[in-house]
């Protein structure tokens, strides 16, 4: 029995903790024996896991990159205890810190790229101090992608990011996408009380500056006030308090509603009329495929990631980035053309047909196997 230990920076709600919950429920289901080593205290997902028998360990550590190096110990010791075939990594400390703990223990290691923030217009969507921990942990991170096996990135767009930034193969990395399990949601969508001029729009994310909310902010004062449009923003992190300062200032309280993290948004995109994506980029967003199993027409930033989910805007009326303006323009098409919302609506389920759990599973689990399981 292969024995495999993920290590993540958290098991918050984020879309790569709640994808690696998806893959570690399929391995298991083949037999692959799971432990799981989160960095910080994060742990909204934590009793997913262990109640499919994946132990979970979190290592504790402050959320500061010069700490990093004093969880390889701990990391050290809890792998030696549990002594893995094969280590798995997501998101850049955890990639840094697994790849260094798998050099030293002699096993295979794979690190899975989420996101591309080394490219250069995507490090403007952080802070001043973010983007100098990023171009610092940009050096580790080259530093030890010598010590990976192999690399799986989520979208095209990623692999390239990533290879151009690290300097890497690409025939050292797959592509595999983030999943969704669609027995989560029903065959179709059920039907509301639709009526012209209403929209119900729904945004899923953390609120950080790579969403975009302030653009989805300033599009909502271009929506005619004669409209009744709003929004569900459901997430939290480290800007709620200046976003909702930002809808205060821009005066659209009525218009915005705060409702915060929860584990299940599936009932809350059944009930929405559209699902709203501005953000400044992205890997492969779960949301954005949850949203299109829902059955939702989506608005949503042409940043590359989201073009790879929906090519030819069949269920997606795409805007460019930034262009508060255009998005305005969208919710407003929306809102007012009915044809438009149910004509988008009925092609979204389709799109997420190949992200589904079934089939994404087992290519991890090919992979795994042509690694050679427990050898290392």
């Amino acid at each position: 029995m292969t024995r495999i230990l993920h290590v993540i920076d958290s098991l918050g709600a984020g879309g790569a903790e709640r994808n690696l919950l998806q893959t570690a429920a399929y391995l298991a289901g083949r037999g692959m024996e799971q432990r799981v080593v989160s960095l910080y205290d994060d742990d909204d997902l934590a009793a997913d896991f262990t109640g499919r028998g994946i132990g979970v360990v979190s290592l504790g550590l402050l959320r500061r990159f010069f700490l990093l190096p004093f969880a390889l110990r701990p990391l050290l010791k809890a792998a030696k205890k549990w002594k893995p075939d094969l280590i798995s990594t997501q998101l850049i400390p955890s990639d840094i810190l697994g790849r260094t703990a798998a050099k030293r223990l002699g096993i295979p290691v794979i690190s899975t790229w989420q996101n591309a923030p080394y490219d250069a217009p995507n490090l403007l969507a952080h802070s001043l101090r973010a983007r100098v921990a990023l171009r610092i942990s940009r050096k580790f991170d080259r530093g030890t992608s010598g010590y990976a096996c192999r690399f799986i990135a989520v979208s095209r767009s990623v692999r390239k990011s990533y290879c151009c930034a690290l300097g890497i193969d690409p025939v050292r990395c797959d592509v595999i996408p983030n999943s969704v399990d669609l027995s989560r949601f029903p065959a179709e969508k059920s039907e509301r009380a639709e009526r012209t001029g209403t929209l119900r729009l729904i945004h899923v994310g953390r609120h950080v500056l790579q969403k975009g909310l302030s653009t989805l902010f300033r599009a909502l004062r271009v929506v005619p006030d004669s409209l009744d449009v709003s929004v569900d923003l459901f997430g939290k992190g480290p800007l709620s308090t200046s976003l909702e300062r930002e809808v205060r200032d821009n005066g659209i309280e009525s218009r915005v509603r705060f409702r915060g993290t929860v584990l299940d948004v599936v009932p809350h995109l059944l009930e929405a009329d559209a699902f709203v994506f501005p953000s400044v980029h992205e890997g492969l967003s779960l949301a954005y495929v949850e949203a299109l199993a829902a059955g939702l027409p989506v608005i949503a930033s042409d940043v590359p990631a989201n073009k790879e989910v929906d090519p030819n805007s069949r269920a997606t009326l795409f805007f460019p980035e930034g262009d508060a303006d255009a998005l305005g323009r969208a919710i407003t098409a929306l809102a007012e053309t009915l044809d438009l919302r149910k004509t988008l609506a009925k092609r979204a389920q389709a799109l997420a047909e190949p992200y589904s759990h079934e089939r994404i599973g087992p290519r991890y689990y090919d992979l795994i196997e042509s690694l050679g399981g427990g050898s290392s």
